[in-house]
């Protein structure tokens, strides 16, 4: 039992004793599918102005070719659909101590960093990133969703990039070529039947107030659901049952998939609870969590779960799945 402030009274929040069927699992809606890039692969927007100020880097330099980066943001698209990759900054790097590569001079936190080798000639090698960088991207994912700091989605993609440059005259001619890693874990969500929120200051604070915000769901002994900021303490002690964002309008939105991320494998969660909801026949029952998107229509509550079994793979390099989660009730997300 634990107690926590609701409303100016301090209420014992007591979770249900039965961990099972915890809401009504019948389908309220159609099917819809979360996955980072479900429904395109992420855009990359290169500036004018960044790749001039390479060019002249990469002339001034004797080596070649020549290691740099492009500095940007990441952007959900105006229909949430997918996510554009914008660089418009050139840093030319500096050397660190007990480095062996060279590290971003001019860096703000938030910034995706774009590791580039520009060379003055096209290369004929169509890879890329090597193995190594590939598994060096996909542990740097892996700590970040599994993290305890806020979760970005520049945090969710890992690019590198090769450019190539010909002058002819007074024209130049340019060759780039792009790798990236994000993660590829899908979940179903099925609309249900609202699930009554247990009526909070957060709860009513998200009614009028715009902008994007995020936190994880609990439940009392009577069935209603708490809401919890990302930042509150006791998100990491109590039992929960899902998440929960505002401005948000749209389930395919990325932001959506990246909160997903966090409360599977966020290793700050100590007790993330799923529950099985009887599928219809041929479906065998499997364990689902629920997804409260405030913007996405009023009062609208998904119950999310795998379309498939685990299943152990080498994941495409453009895509990385995820390492098993803490045991949520014997599964895992596949990957």
């Amino acid at each position: 039992m634990t107690r926590v402030v609701l409303g100016r009274s301090l209420t014992a929040l007591s979770f249900p004793k039965s961990r099972t069927c915890l809401w009504d699992g019948r389908p309220a809606g159609e099917k819809l599918c979360i996955q980072l890039c479900s429904h395109r692969m992420p855009r990359l927007l290169l500036r004018e102005k960044a790749l001039r100020l390479a060019q002249r880097h990469a002339r001034r330099c004797d080596a070649s070719p020549v290691r740099c980066f492009f500095l940007g943001s990441v952007a959900v698209d105006a229909d949430e659909e997918g996510v554009t990759v914008t660089l418009d900054r050139f840093d030319p790097g500096r050397e660190r101590a007990a480095d062996p590569g060279r590290v971003p001079a001019a860096a703000m936190p938030g910034d995706v960093l774009v590791p580039c080798s520009f060379s003055g000639q096209e290369s004929s090698e169509d890879l890329i990133q090597s193995e190594a960088e590939l598994t060096r991207s996909i542990s740097v994912i892996r700590a970040h969703v599994s993290g305890r700091q806020p979760l970005d989605l520049c945090q969710l993609m890992k690019v590198k990039g090769r450019v190539s440059c010909e002058r002819r005259g007074d024209a130049a001619s340019f060759w780039l070529g792009w790798s990236s890693v994000c993660p590829s874990v899908r979940l179903d969500a099925q609309p249900v039947r609202p699930v009554p929120v247990i009526p909070t200051a957060l709860l009513r604070s998200l009614s009028g107030a715009g902008g994007r915000r995020r936190g994880f769901v609990t439940m009392d002994q009577s069935r209603k659901l708490l809401l919890l900021l990302e930042s509150d303490p006791k998100a990491s002690k109590l039992p929960l049952v899902g998440i929960w964002l505002s401005g948000v309008s749209l389930v395919s939105n990325p932001h959506v998939c990246a909160w997903c991320l966090r409360f599977l494998f966020g290793s700050a969660l100590q007790d993330r609870l799923v529950t099985s909801q009887e599928a219809p026949a041929p479906e065998a029952p499997r364990p689902r969590f629920l997804v409260r998107p405030s913007g996405f229509c009023r009062r609208t509550t998904l119950s999310c779960w795998s379309p498939s079994p685990p299943r152990a793979r080498r994941p495409p390099s453009s895509s990385v799945g995820l390492p098993r989660p803490p045991p949520l009730g014997g599964w895992s997300a596949g990957c």
